[in-house]
């Protein structure tokens, strides 16, 4: 399983990353490293017109390839980097962790529990809410959401990380659809958020 880096900056409160499970056919290469990259990046070129002109968020090149039932790294790959991107929505913004949140929905229960994941996705305008007050542009988000699951060169699976609170139970789970919640998010960033 890859794991794929976006550092975010532009956030009022700091700094954080946001990561991106992926899974290859079989054993991780560069291609497949540089694949994952490429689909992040998309990812944030298809939502970046809901963000704030201050957000910037940069995928990074070095992919760490991880053993999903134990969590581990076991080696890190160089895929080729692409350029950053940045938000373009103008106007006043909302408050600092108000965010969409696009959902990786996988169909499949543990526990009686569907395995999601998910990002949150900010510093949103006040342009972005309906009369309302809700997300105006879930599409938007469900649209940059299926770009993690679209192949552009490679083959590839988009995947959620299930944990659990054990090492060495966890497992890589294929996301079957995309959503985007009908309320805001409130993104509480400790420098690491992913699914």
């Amino acid at each position: 399983m890859f794991r794929v880096h976006t550092a975010v900056t532009g956030l009022p409160g700091g700094n954080a990353q946001v990561l991106h499970y992926f899974a290859g056919p079989g054993a991780a290469t560069t291609a497949e490293a540089t694949e994952g990259i490429a689909r992040v990046a998309a990812f944030w070129n298809a939502l970046k017109a809901t963000v704030a002109t201050t957000m910037l968020f940069s995928p990074l090149s070095i992919v760490d390839e991880v053993n999903p039932v134990t969590g581990d790294i076991i080696n890190q790959l160089v895929g080729t980097p692409v350029s950053n991107v940045a938000g373009t929505a103008t106007g006043d913004a909302m408050p600092g962790a108000t965010s969409y949140v696009a959902q990786y929905l996988t169909g499949v229960f543990m526990n009686g529990r569907q395995v999601r994941g998910r990002t949150f996705i900010g510093q949103v305008v006040e342009g972005q809410n309906t009369p309302a007050g809700k997300p105006a542009n879930t599409a938007t988000i469900i649209t940059a959401g299926g770009k993690l699951a679209l192949q552009i060169v490679t083959p590839l699976s988009h995947v959620v990380w299930h944990r659990t609170n054990s090492h060495g139970n966890g497992s890589a789970v294929s996301v079957a659809s995309y959503g985007c919640n009908s309320e805001w998010g409130f993104w509480r960033h400790h420098g690491l958020t992913g699914h």
